[in-house]
């Protein structure tokens, strides 16, 4: 009976659930991420959350935890 769904996004230890082009402040890539070098999740986690809310007719938010 569920009407909306929250994904976490990031957690406050940096993870984040997307792919990302960010940077360091030294010009490094983040690597945090999924689909980075070395990640053990490569898909996009919250395009799939997002598919998933849609097939299933569920609103969809998401939020950070710091």
């Amino acid at each position: 009976g569920a009407n909306i769904a929250v994904l976490t996004a990031k957690h406050g230890c940096g993870f984040a659930l997307w792919p990302t082009k960010t940077k360091l402040p030294d010009g490094g890539p983040y690597g945090y991420n999924v689909g980075a070098s070395g990640a053990a999740i490569k898909n996009d986690v919250l395009q799939m959350f997002v598919d998933s809310a849609k097939a299933a007719g569920v609103g969809y938010g998401f939020c950070e935890l710091l």
